[in-house]
């Protein structure tokens, strides 16, 4: 009797396990950048996703730095086991779209996997940063930013400042600085984040000043810097001098700096305008941000900044399954819906 139980219970437990495994939800993952408040946004918008619906999964993975994490997926993808997407930040864009069957752009992706992936959603200026040279699009926009200056006004009203002065100009922060130097209102009267990104690319955009040959570097794979140009020369003249007056100190690069000024020993400070998540949270002052400075001898009037941010990637891999290339697609359809992507700009 106990022996034709075991075997009448057989088919019903492989009946059960096979039941259990289509009813698994296909995992994939995502690799990024993101630490502090963003990344808590970005894994409560992964959240959100998959409890929308229940045959597909995401599962984040912090990497990293966005150098890092670039440099980790392009090591992965040569082993094989690319992450299902890699977060990547706007100076891998070009390495990305060149990338060849490392990737898979996302209108190849709607077309495989017949899901909708509209590049009308996004506004024209972030469609066509992440767009391949005939308009279509390559990778899935998320975290789009740009560079600004921001303020710690506790430090500005401590050095006898108005707060809202103007600081349109060069002059107009050095003469800010000068003051938060007097009244040893901060340590620090003005320092940077990404000094490369906003002092280099971010002041040739706002100036209208070439910054390489080739339409920057866009139209062709071997462009020549032109940072050795007047325009450019004047700019890092300028905080070279305040460097030596003791107005502006360097503390390193890409967003490494960016802790000191949310810890109040900064008056001013250049980083991006995605650190509003963290100093919300976190920073015990009052703080605003405005446009970055310009010289008036350079341009009468800046012009816009440009972006920066980072975009979702779907990767490939050997053995890679359509089912996971839909969950990529159903995922960047998700995150581009407008109140999904509202809700991660607020």
């Amino acid at each position: 009797m106990k022996r034709r139980l075991l075997i009448a219970a057989a088919p019903v437990t492989a009946l059960a396990a096979a039941t259990a495994r289509a009813a698994a939800p296909v995992t994939i993952t995502l690799w990024h950048a993101m630490a502090g408040a963003l990344g808590q946004k970005l894994q409560a918008t992964v959240d959100a996703f998959n409890k929308s619906q229940t045959a597909y999964q995401v599962d984040a993975v912090y990497k990293g730095t966005y150098p890092q994490v670039l440099t980790a997926t392009i090591a992965a993808w040569r082993a094989g086991k690319a992450p299902s997407i890699a977060q990547v930040f706007d100076v891998g864009t070009a390495d990305m779209l060149g990338a060849g069957r490392a990737v898979v752009d996302v209108y190849k992706l709607a077309a495989m996997t017949g899901v909708a992936i509209d590049p009308a959603t996004y506004i024209p200026a972030v469609r066509g940063y992440y767009s391949l040279n005939d308009g279509k699009m390559g990778a899935a926009p998320f975290n789009s930013s740009t560079a600004t200056m921001w303020i710690n006004e506790d430090v500005f009203e401590k050095a006898g400042l108005d707060p809202k002065m103007s600081l349109a100009t060069w002059d107009d922060v050095i003469k800010a600085a000068r003051a938060i130097k007097a009244k040893n209102a901060a340590p620090i009267p003005v320092m940077t984040s990404w000094p490369t990104w906003v002092h280099f690319e971010q002041f040739a955009a706002i100036h209208n000043v070439e910054y390489a040959t080739l339409n920057d570097g866009f139209g062709g794979p071997k462009p020549t810097l032109k940072i050795d140009t007047a325009p450019f020369v004047k700019n890092l003249g300028t905080i070279l001098s305040m460097q030596k007056e003791g107005l502006f100190k360097y503390q390193g690069r890409d967003g490494a700096p960016s802790p000191i000024f949310y810890a109040g020993k900064a008056g001013i400070t250049f980083d991006s305008s995605s650190i509003y998540g963290q100093l919300k949270q976190s920073a015990k002052f009052k703080f605003n941000d405005t446009y970055l400075p310009y010289h008036p001898s350079i341009i009468k009037s800046p012009i816009n900044s440009i972006i920066g941010g980072a975009a979702f990637w779907a990767m490939t891999a050997p053995d890679r399954s359509k089912p996971e290339y839909t969950a990529v697609a159903k995922f960047f359809n998700f995150i581009s819906q407008p109140e999904n992507d509202s809700g991660w700009s607020e």
